[in-house]
């Protein structure tokens, strides 16, 4: 028979987990909503369904695999550092190229217009190179789980990092071609938050998340918090995997809103999906990712610090590629407003994280930071917004609204992130410290190197398919 209090516990989890399910496919929705399509109707309705049912089932079954509690290791083998060390290294070598293709190809759309016979031209290519290492990160994890006795749950399960990590790359490898038949199915004029970049980016991001989880636990488990400037190489391999993914994240979050020309309404299906966007949205989007990239650097890390680290990394990336494509980001009004915005909500919840306290990984410790946080955010976002960017205006009928629902998100990503984070930062992480491998620092480099070789020639190649590839003309869109 089972307790009254244990009862009274479980249902509480099982409402726990309902309402986090809710609300993740409410954002979903809402968002994908907002992200029009050239051809709404039953069909697109079935389409969101059906993909929204792929996202749900793929969590449940990492719910199923890993969601109980983790033995606690002393110590992992010296193969399992050089696996684990070789994989996160892959994984932020791919992200990596991911995140440049994925920037390039949004300056050459900008510049050319529209959708022409773009499939190989060079930030395609980019991409592509990405996901064939991702299908290696994802073949060679399931190959090192599926080789161990017992049954295919228990193999699943041996070790949980490597597998998680290679389901969500198999997840982002096999839903990539989703992208050209939603096209096919919904038409080209696609606003960045089409179901399948969302889906792209989405995975992309988990990917780095669990890349982070797996670089952490190269460095051994600890129970109390210091500061970012006790670090060893795992830490900032992580670090390196976080900065990538809130980059991915934040392009595809927020790019629409640089560079509009004006506000004149526009008739066609990609002006018309933006412009029927709440005029609250764009501060809203900014501090659900900071509140959730930050609090989850800091649970998985439990170092005060590093969401500000994370954050001006993420801002100096920015920089430098508007520095190197200077003529493309001048001519079509691209800028650091996103990225500069992730500071001051970030360096707030680092100084109260600094703070020493009794529970500092508890719900109210966690609801009064990010509270403060929203609070950060507001006072330095809002005026920073109406500042550098032409829209969304920020006057006394909209400021309410922005206030209200950036400090209800700022809650309910924070919480997301504090929670993934506190999980993901101790999954199979060992108490001891584990031996170094120098072939994984110099793979690293290698890796680094390799990404950069590679972003310059697609430079080499000039910005825009027609130059690119010989398609030809592309008719010219204006942005929105």
């Amino acid at each position: 028979m089972i307790s009254g209090t244990r009862l009274s516990r479980t249902h509480w989890r099982w409402l726990q987990r309902m309402f986090v399910v809710t609300v993740a496919l409410t954002v979903l929705i809402n968002v994908v909503r907002w992200g029009g399509t050239g051809r709404p109707g039953p069909l697109f309705v079935l389409g969101v369904a059906i993909s929204s049912a792929l996202i749900v089932g793929f969590g449940a079954l990492i719910a199923w695999l890993f969601a109980r509690p983790r033995p606690v290791i002393a110590r992992l083998t010296a193969r399992q550092v050089v696996l684990r060390e070789v994989l996160a290294t892959l994984t932020l070598v791919s992200s990596a190229c991911f995140v440049f293709g994925f920037w390039i190809d949004e300056v050459w759309h900008r510049q050319a217009g529209g959708f022409g016979d773009d499939f190989c031209w060079p930030p395609h290519l980019l991409i592509y190179g990405s996901l064939a290492l991702f299908l290696m990160v994802a073949g060679g994890g399931l190959l090192v789980s599926l080789r161990r006795p017992g049954s295919l749950a228990e193999r699943l399960r041996a070790d949980a990092p490597l597998t998680l990590l290679a389901l969500v790359a198999t997840f982002l490898v096999v839903s990539a071609p989703a992208d050209e038949l939603w096209h096919r199915i919904y038409g080209k004029d696609l606003t960045a938050w089409s179901l399948p970049h969302l889906s792209l980016a989405g995975g992309v991001t988990l990917i780095t998340l669990v890349g982070a989880s797996i670089a952490l636990s190269l460095s051994p488990r600890q129970n109390s918090w210091s500061s970012v400037f006790e670090m060893d190489y795992g830490h900032w391999l992580a670090v390196g995997l976080l900065v990538v993914g809130t980059t991915v994240v934040l392009q595809v979050g927020t790019t629409e809103w640089e560079g509009l020309p004006g506000v004149l309404r526009e008739t066609d299906a990609y002006r018309s999906a933006f412009w029927q966007r709440p005029v609250w949205l764009y501060p809203v989007v900014v501090v659900s990712i900071t509140a959730f990239i930050s609090e989850f650097a800091l649970h998985a890390f439990r170092r005060w610090g590093i969401a500000t680290l994370v954050a001006l990394l993420v801002l100096s990336i920015r920089l430098a590629a508007l520095l190197v494509m200077r003529r493309e980001a001048e001519r079509f009004g691209l800028g650091v407003t996103a990225h500069a915005l992730l500071i001051a909500p970030a360096l707030t919840l680092d100084l109260w994280y600094a703070w020493p306290r009794d529970r500092p990984n508890s719900n109210e410790s966690l609801t009064v930071g990010l509270t403060l946080a929203g609070l950060a955010f507001l006072v330095v976002g809002l005026p920073l917004i109406d500042l550098w960017l032409r829209y969304p205006p920020v006057t006394a009928a909209t400021i309410p609204s922005m206030i209200s629902m950036s400090l209800v998100m700022a809650l309910v990503a924070g919480w997301a992130g504090g929670r993934l984070g506190a999980w993901l930062g101790v999954l199979e992480r060992p108490t001891n410290a584990a031996p170094r491998s120098l072939r994984a620092i110099w793979l690293s480099v290698g890796g680094v190197v390799l990404v950069l070789l590679l972003v310059v020639g697609v430079l080499s190649q000039g910005v825009g398919p027609a130059e690119a590839t010989g398609v030809g003309a592309i008719p010219t869109r204006q942005t929105a």
